[in-house]
Formats: C-alpha cells, structure tokens, sequence
C-alpha cells in the first residue's frame, strides 16, 4: 500500500475514517498518519520481547536474548540518547537488558514520538 492507494479509498469512501493496522512503523508511520484517520504499530512490542531498543535509527541489540539478532548495538550518541529517555520516563537502563517492561515502555515512549515527529533529544 502506498499513499496514492489511501487516496483512492478516501475518495471512494469519503465519509468513512481510515486506520491503517500495522502501519504506524516509525520510519513510515508520520507519513500515513496525515492520510489516515489513525494508525498504529506493534513492533515496539516485539522489539522489546527479544532484547531490542527503537531508537529514532532503527532498532539495536542491547540484550542476550535472540543472541543471533541482526542488529547492531547502540553507539555512543544511541547510549546517551537513551540514558536521557530513561531519566526523562523514570526507567532504569541498567535493568534495560533484563527487563521486558522497562524495553517495552521505552520503545512504545520512542516509537511515539518519532510518528508524531518529535524529536527526541539529550539535555
């Protein structure tokens, strides 16, 4: 699906709201959030299930889970980046690698704000 696509259903169906299931991925989700009446995204929960953080550059490994995961581990900018969201949200990063529920709050905090375009910053 592209957004010409939405553009078609909306103009058949102009009085219906759009969701779009699954479409909310931060890296596309701000451009379809403007087509569509909502949308939204699970990654960041499955991301967090297997030892991923969402940074606004992708995922990254931060645990020892999935040991054969493909992404990379945070660099240096990535780290203090989510130091600063932990201190921000009340989390924990050390207990990041071990802790579900922390890696989950922090990439659904994340994965908001980069499709709703705010940018997340240090200091």
């Amino acid at each position: 699906m592209n957004l010409e696509t939405i553009d078609m259903v909306r103009e058949e169906l102009p009085d219906s709201k759009i969701h779009l299931l699954g479409f909310g991925a931060p890296r596309i989700g701000s451009d379809y959030l403007t087509k569509a009446y909502s949308v939204d995204y699970g990654g960041w929960r499955t991301a967090a299930g297997t030892s991923y953080l969402l940074t606004p550059n992708g995922y990254r490994k931060i645990g020892t889970r999935n040991k054969n995961g493909h992404a990379a581990g945070p660099d240096r900018n990535e780290q203090r980046l989510s130091r600063e969201v932990c201190r921000q949200i009340g989390l924990k990063r050390r207990s990041m690698p071990y802790d579900f529920g922390a890696r989950a709050i922090f990439n659904a905090y994340v994965a908001t704000r980069v499709i709703r375009a705010k940018p997340l910053k240090c200091g």
